[in-house]
């Protein structure tokens, strides 16, 4: 199925093309190629405001998830019965924010976008962390996934653990 991979920001130049391959890898890990996702890469001047607007923090975070159908209990990718039912939902990432988080930690861009995606997906199956047991469960699953990313691709992918719990 599609993927939308768009970038609406101009402030971090990074590989569009090499990114496209890293999410394509990490759909077919995650079992939901067969679903169409949006990943919109954006400034943090836009993902203030979609914070503000749709969680009511009125500040930049380098995910936001809008998953097509709500409420679910986290679980393998939705079977498809109806064409309507093709669509996961769209992930927005703040490259600015991410890269200044790159910065911070010394890592690069290109290390961290798989990690990030991998969150984004992972909230779009209805994953979440704001309890202890979510949090156990959903880093649990994007270890999964990035180990196995790591063996396809040859380098070694970690989780991001968030120390706010922000996302």
């Amino acid at each position: 199925m599609t993927l939308v991979l768009k970038s609406l920001q101009s402030n971090v130049r990074f590989n569009l093309r090499a990114f496209r391959k890293d999410i394509q890898v990490l759909r077919d890990i995650m079992d939901i190629e067969h679903l169409a996702v949006g990943v919109i890469c954006i400034d943090n001047k836009l993902m203030r405001r979609l914070n503000a607007a749709y969680r009511r923090k009125d500040y930049p975070t380098d995910v936001l998830s809008f998953p097509f159908r709500e409420g679910k209990q986290p679980a393998e990718a939705p079977a498809v019965a109806f064409a309507d039912d093709c669509d996961l939902g769209d992930v927005y990432l703040s490259i600015p924010y991410i890269r200044d988080g790159c910065k911070a930690s010394r890592t690069s861009l290109s290390r961290t976008l798989p990690a990030v995606v991998t969150h984004g997906f992972c909230h779009l199956l209805g994953y979440d962390h704001t309890t202890e047991a979510e949090f156990v469960r959903m880093h649990k699953e994007e270890s999964r996934i990035l180990d196995e990313f790591s063996k396809r691709v040859g380098r070694q992918y970690r989780t991001l653990v968030s120390v706010t719990g922000d996302h």
